[in-house]
């Protein structure tokens, strides 16, 4: 008895909001809904203020308080760590300053060495294959020709892009030269041997 008079009074109310919003016009809807945006939107602002007031001078006096010596010990860490591990920072630090065009070397050797594999493969079936060496040679580099140029394309887009980006946004550039003094550091360390 008792679930069917909660049923039947959450049926009750339902049925009488929607009568509500059938007697509401649309644009009645639409500035309703507008000021229960705008309210919510004036209440998150009024918490996240309330926050600041009372968050930021704390962490200013934390922020200040503490001594900038932990920030010398934490820089010698990571030079120290920088040069144990050079390689790992040297390629990263180059390829954020060239930028895509880095990948073009090594998926043109991965091919050159696809071509080279299958024309040795080839080999295999002495001289079963029709035409001389030099033909089925050149022809393999005929078949992959579309492949070598799609991988040209495609990574001169994204360079394209890459250099788009780092021209547009000032701070994409000061990261790409960088990533560039970066690597110049490191290799100039590597070949001198870090001393």
């Amino acid at each position: 008895m008792y679930i069917e008079a909660v049923v039947g009074r959450s049926l009750a109310i339902h049925t009488s909001n929607v009568g509500m919003l059938v007697q509401q016009s649309t644009a009645e809807r639409l500035v309703t809904a507008l000021d229960t945006f705008a309210r919510c939107i004036l209440h998150a602002v009024k918490v996240a203020w309330v926050w600041l007031v009372h968050t930021l001078p704390a962490l200013f006096i934390r922020v200040f308080a503490i001594s900038a010596a932990w920030t010398f010990h934490a820089f010698w860490s990571a030079c120290c760590f920088v040069r144990d591990n050079p390689h790992p920072f040297h390629i990263v630090g180059w390829s954020i300053f060239f930028g895509p065009i880095i990948l073009l070397v090594p998926c043109l050797l991965l091919l050159e060495l696809l071509i080279l594999s299958l024309f040795h493969l080839s080999s295999l079936l002495h001289g079963q294959a029709p035409g001389c060496m030099e033909d089925r040679f050149d022809a393999l580099k005929e078949y992959f020709l579309d492949l070598r140029e799609s991988i040209f394309a495609t990574i001169e887009h994204w360079t394209a892009t890459f250099n788009k980006w780092t021209s547009d946004y000032p701070s994409l550039l000061i990261l790409r030269l960088l990533g560039g003094v970066m690597g110049l550091v490191i290799f100039v360390g590597l070949y001198t041997g870090w001393k």
